[in-house]
């Protein structure tokens, strides 16, 4: 069974057949939306289902005007391969004049290679700088939806440094060295650069700092209070994901560090982006936890839990706002958009 009949078709009723800003609802044919996820990044209530539900939801709202669909498997291979049998089905087939492909990763550009898509056909990318996505999507009609994290890092940073200094006020003297660091972003994948400012908002607070990326051969002198990428290491297409909660359950057991270490003060700080692996992190934090460690984590994406100090940035991308304006008007939009987020802090989760 072709990949494409398996995809579920989220569609609902619209009774406002009138109103202007659905030009493809005229001629009949409805607009395809397909928004492709990373194998495995589904179905944990994280970021990616609540891209998904925008995509139902405006669906819902555009019955007559509007089809769409989602893509995600178990390996990168097995994704390339639906994304060219989504692109080749509109080739000849009668169809509206646009379609929208949406990758929520720009760990799917790989995914592009060989892809060849209409004249018509725009692609939106999600966490990817403007460069990146230009060099697999079509001119003219390729664009990125970003956010900015600078100002939740600038908070973390601050909040860190502040709650480490009052917690080990009687044990530093004024000849106690204070370090910054160690920063590390944990990621699925660190050879990703992704467009969400983290690495640029450290190095801008810290120009001292190199940013590094351990499997990167380029990077061999960052040091330990440096700026670190730390990825999970799978670089295989062909590897699926289903295994990586235990990958993640190691590298958050890495994340413990003790502040004083060799009559050293330091401020670590570990911004966590993986996905619906979050889950497994945090996990372990509420199971394994000792009562003196507390986590260093801020994680992206939403709150799962109240049990542990875990601070979070929740990425919202306001998706649907998106889609409605592109649908008014497909070849009028901007190639880039960014948003702003801030930092939610564990205490203000308690009281949920």
């Amino acid at each position: 069974m072709p990949v494409l009949a398996v995809m579920l078709m989220l569609t609902a009723c619209n009774k406002d057949d009138d109103t202007p800003d659905k030009p493809q609802e005229a001629k009949g044919v409805p607009t395809l939306v397909t928004i492709v996820f990373e194998p495995g990044q589904l179905g944990a209530m994280c970021t990616n289902d609540y891209l998904q539900l925008d995509v139902l939801t405006f669906a819902n709202e555009h019955k007559d005007s509007v089809v769409g669909s989602f893509i995600c498997l178990r390996t990168f291979e097995r994704t390339r391969e639906a994304i060219k049998e989504w692109a080749e089905a509109g080739k000849d087939a009668p169809g509206s004049e646009h379609r929208l492909l949406i990758l929520a990763s720009p760990e799917l550009l790989r995914c592009m290679k060989g892809v060849t898509l209409r004249e018509t056909d725009h692609v939106l990318m999600l966490r990817t700088w403007l460069d990146d996505a230009k060099s697999v999507g079509p001119a003219g009609r390729t664009h990125v939806l970003n956010l900015s994290y600078a100002q939740a890092v600038r908070q973390a940073v601050e909040r860190y440094k502040a709650k480490y200094l009052e917690d080990y006020a009687d044990t530093l003297d004024s000849f106690s060295q204070k370090e910054y660091g160690p920063y590390r972003i944990y990621r699925t994948f660190c050879s990703v650069h992704v467009a969400d400012s983290i690495n640029e908002t450290l190095h801008e607070l810290f120009p001292e700092k190199k940013i590094g990326y351990p499997f990167d051969n380029t990077n061999e002198n960052t040091g330990f209070y440096d700026i670190e990428n730390w990825g999970l290491g799978v670089i295989d297409e062909q590897a699926d994901q289903c295994n990586w909660s235990e990958m993640v359950l190691i590298m958050s057991y890495a994340t413990t560090w003790d502040p004083l270490s060799d009559g050293v003060f330091s401020q670590p700080i570990q911004f966590v982006d993986y996905g619906v692996f979050n889950r497994s992190y945090e996990w372990y934090w509420i199971t394994h936890g000792y009562d003196d460690e507390q986590p260093q984590c801020v994680i992206i994406g939403e709150p799962g839990n109240i049990e542990k100090q875990l601070d979070y940035i929740v990425p919202n991308y306001n998706l649907k706002s998106w889609l409605s304006r592109w649908l008014a008007n497909p070849d009028n939009m901007p190639e880039e958009e960014w948003g702003e987020v801030s930092l939610t802090i564990w205490e203000n989760l308690i009281g949920r």
